[in-house]
């Protein structure tokens, strides 16, 4: 299902938000597993190349905040 860009903005506030708790209880290649796999499917839901641009650059906001973006990089 493709999302309406509130929806999507939405979605990526709720993956923003729950990120501090996955790495705090997973530890971090689990949280970076999961967050993966959140990530994935809401990039699969985006109307256009906009739209995925926009979340992919959030994404990558939130890995270097919270410091998982080299362990991303490393698994690319």
């Amino acid at each position: 299902m493709q999302l309406s860009r509130a929806q999507l903005d939405g979605n990526l506030d709720q993956l923003a938000a729950d990120l501090p708790g996955l790495v705090d209880s997973c530890g971090g290649s689990q949280a970076l597993a999961e967050f993966r796999t959140r990530a994935a499917d809401i990039l699969g839901s985006t109307r256009s190349s906009e739209d995925r641009r926009h979340a992919q650059q959030r994404i990558d906001a939130m890995l270097r905040e919270h410091g998982l973006a080299d362990r991303a990089d490393r698994l690319r």
